[in-house]
């Protein structure tokens, strides 16, 4: 935040600092303009234990020219226990550096889950402003449509160097999202989804679910049973709840449960049409299939939230598919 006034006990020690505009004003009108009494009335004082320094302005101005790469200074304290959202309202405050070293020095998954409650325009300066591995690291963390559609917002060559940086099988599974129009269900789907045999029990399904959701750290809501789960493509053939799958008998198989009337939607559907098929049946996702039956991914219903929302009131819940 800016510090417009400061606090002093009267050892000279910082009690507080004060952001609004009364303080920058009390600060530097002359006492005519505001009278004494104004000048000692604080209006919006932030304790000085609430404070975290991430550096100044000044700093950044000083080490661009020499372009020397600054080691990510891990964030800790009070700072590194708030939520995403929080600390990306925080991070549009600061200056582009300034935020740009803030999300460095977070762990993966919470500089991930940040960035995706950044706008688009500051994901791009950030990506463009970390150390290429660190920028790959994040990436990874992040669910893949939400990487995808950060690296289609970067310059092509910065793109494909942060793909060469992931791991093969994260890289590969961007870069096929990437292949997709933006504004169609193939761009706002995800390839993170439970497929599972329609002969599996519904031991295995819960025990996939778990293992899913500890890993993923995301709550799944549907089980997609395949025709085979273990083939890069595979024929979608039903849809089981994971409330069916609470209530249903540990040795049942899902083929006896699975819904087979689907609703789903093609990877080229426009996403508004996406977006009001999900709100027209309830849907927590939908499926992406191809015109062959194949399961090509699932949209979400917090991207689809996102399609309906203005921008000013998008906000990302909990993922659930």
């Amino acid at each position: 935040v800016r510090v417009n006034d400061i606090c002093l006990a009267n050892d000279w020690r910082i009690q507080g600092i004060d952001n609004s505009t009364l303080g920058l004003v009390r600060r530097l009108a002359p006492n005519w303009l505001l009278g004494a009494k104004s000048r000692h009335t604080p209006t919006n004082l932030i304790s000085w234990d609430r404070i975290e320094l991430i550096g100044t302005q000044q700093q950044e101005e000083q080490e661009a020219p020499e372009m020397i790469p600054q080691p990510p200074r891990h964030v800790s304290g009070q700072l590194a226990e708030l939520r995403p959202a929080d600390i990306a309202e925080i991070v549009h405050q600061l200056t582009p550096a300034q935020g740009a070293r803030l999300i460095e020095g977070l762990d993966n998954e919470t500089a991930a889950d940040t960035m995706q409650e950044i706008d688009t325009e500051r994901q791009r300066n950030i990506l463009e402003n970390i150390q290429p591995e660190r920028a790959a690291d994040i990436l990874q963390a992040m669910e893949p449509d939400e990487a995808a559609d950060l690296l289609a917002q970067l310059p092509e060559e910065r793109a494909q160097e942060l793909l060469g940086l992931m791991t093969p099988e994260e890289s590969e599974e961007v870069q096929e999202l990437l292949e997709y129009e933006e504004d169609t269900a193939g761009g706002l789907m995800t390839t993170d989804y439970i497929g599972l045999n329609t002969t599996r029990k519904v031991a295995d399904a819960l025990d996939a679910v778990r293992a899913y959701m500890q890993e993923q750290d995301i709550r799944a809501a549907y089980v997609y049973c395949v025709a085979d789960e273990k083939a890069d493509e595979s024929s979608l053939l039903g849809v089981v709840s994971i409330w069916d799958l609470l209530v249903a008998q540990l040795s049942q198989p899902l083929q006896e449960l699975m819904k087979t009337d689907l609703i789903t939607v093609q990877p080229d559907t426009d996403r508004l049409t996406v977006a009001q098929v999900m709100a027209k049946y309830n849907l927590l996702a939908v499926p992406v299939v191809s015109p062959e039956g194949i399961l090509e991914g699932v949209v979400t219903v917090d991207d689809a939230l996102d399609v309906l929302l203005p921008a000013d009131r998008r906000r990302k819940p909990t993922r659930m598919y």
